[in-house]
């Protein structure tokens, strides 16, 4: 395992500080514009640095969950999400309100497998307050729990509802990934949101009772 000092070389190369989501925003919305070598240096380093430290410190604090194959599968499956739906960001200031979402959703899904360690999605993020821990922690869980939910649909509208609702990607871009124009993914995502109100494990982790809808 990378100790978390080996990181510092390769922090000290940003223009900013690591928990400074101003200025990823800034860094993001430069890439975003106009590209150029800079910003996407800047913005690939600080992620590949965002994540590589988040999971490097879940598993020093965590104990047993997994060995270092695991930790360097879980930093580059979360990096790998990342470059795949960044471009999708309409708001660069929530590149790095994303990020921390990827992360906690790719290492929740692992934890999973590892029940006696339950309690380890509450390790507090670096540089993160108690209470706006305490939010993302509940946040994340229920993404983490709508992503399995979301798994247990039907094919054809599993698609419309991950990039929707856990990627929070506009109707246009899901008609143009699809193929479906607005209206057919509009009409995809009510029935997804219906059966997903009708979800037993996933109202029962949200706190409502089966049946109630959610209401």
């Amino acid at each position: 395992m990378t100790p978390l000092r080996d990181l510092d070389d390769l922090v000290a190369g940003l223009p900013f500080d690591l928990d400074d989501a101003a200025a990823v925003g800034r860094t993001f919305r430069r890439w975003l514009r106009r590209g150029g070598k800079r910003a996407s240096h800047d913005l690939d380093l600080w992620t590949y640095c965002y994540i590589r430290r988040y999971f490097l410190l879940k598993f020093v604090r965590s104990g047993a969950l997994g060995s270092p194959a695991d930790l360097e599968m879980l930093i580059d499956r979360a990096y790998r999400r990342v470059e795949d739906g960044r471009r999708d960001i309409r708001e660069p200031h929530r590149y790095a309100h994303w990020v921390v979402v990827v992360c906690r959703n790719t290492f929740l899904n692992h934890a999973s497998r590892f029940p006696e360690h339950v309690a380890v999605d509450r390790i507090a993020e670096p540089g993160a307050a108690a209470a706006a821990e305490d939010a993302w922690h509940d946040r994340a869980l229920q993404i983490g729990a709508l992503e399995a939910a979301i798994s247990r649909l039907p094919t054809y509208l599993r698609a419309v509802a991950e990039m929707r609702l856990l990627r929070e990607l506009p109707y246009d871009v899901i008609a143009d990934r699809t193929g479906q124009p607005v209206p057919s993914v509009r009409a995809y995502l009510h029935k997804a949101l219906v059966r997903l109100r009708r979800d037993g494990v996933l109202l029962r982790i949200l706190g409502y009772e089966p049946g109630s809808g959610g209401s």
